[in-house]
C-alpha cells in the first residue's frame, strides 16, 4: 500500500525539518488516491472507443488533483533541497539526491504554475503542459511534443529518494 511506503520514508524527514514529515504524509495520502484512480483511467484507454462518456466524469477532477499533487509535491521537494542544501559537506549526496528529483518536477511544475517552460527546457517545451491520460501511468501532462510526464512517475521518484534517505541508500 502506498500510503503505508510514503509514512515510513517520511520519518527520514523529521531531521531535515519536522514539518516536512506531515506534509509528506498528507501527499502519501493524496498519492494513494490518484494512484488508483490512475488505475481506472489506464482502463479508459483499453476500452478505446467503447468508452462511455460518463467513464470520462472523473478525469476533470482527478487532473486537477494530481495539478495541485505535483505543486505541492515541488515545494516538499524544493524545501528538502534547500535544506540539504543549508548542510553543507554534511549532505553533499542527500543534497544532489533530492535536486535530481526537484528537477523532474520542475519540468512540469514551471509551465503548471507559472504558465511558461522550466528554464532548462525553454526552447522544446510548451508555456502550457497539454493534460491526458498516458498509456501506463494514468494522468500525465505533454510538455513538449512527444514528451509526457505523469503523476505517477514524479510520484515513484519523489517515494524512491524518500525511501532512499529512510533505508540509508543516500546518505552524506
Amino acid at each position: 500500500m502506498r500510503t503505508w511506503r510514503w509514512k515510513v520514508a517520511a520519518v527520514a524527514l523529521f531531521e531535515v525539518d519536522p514539518n516536512l514529515r506531515w506534509v509528506v504524509e498528507v501527499l502519501g495520502d493524496l498519492d494513494q488516491e490518484l494512484y488508483e484512480l490512475d488505475q481506472t483511467h489506464k482502463e479508459l484507454l483499453r476500452k478505446g472507443p467503447d468508452a462511455t462518456l460518463s467513464d470520462f466524469l472523473g478525469v476533470g477532477p482527478a487532473t486537477a488533483n494530481s495539478y495541485f499533487w505535483v505543486l505541492g509535491a515541488y515545494e516538499a521537494i524544493r524545501t528538502i533541497h534547500k535544506r540539504f542544501t543549508q548542510m553543507g559537506s554534511n549532505a553533499t549526496n542527500r543534497q544532489r539526491a533530492a535536486a535530481a528529483v526537484k528537477h523532474q518536477f520542475e519540468r512540469v511544475r514551471v509551465p503548471l504554475a507559472k504558465l511558461e517552460p522550466a528554464r532548462r527546457h525553454d526552447s522544446t517545451d510548451y508555456s502550457f503542459p497539454r493534460p491526458g491520460i498516458e498509456d501506463g501511468r494514468g494522468i500525465a501532462w505533454e510538455v513538449a511534443p512527444g514528451v509526457a510526464l505523469s503523476r505517477s512517475q514524479l510520484s515513484d521518484e519523489f517515494l524512491a529518494f524518500l525511501e532512499g534517505l529512510k533505508f540509508g541508500t543516500i546518505s552524506g
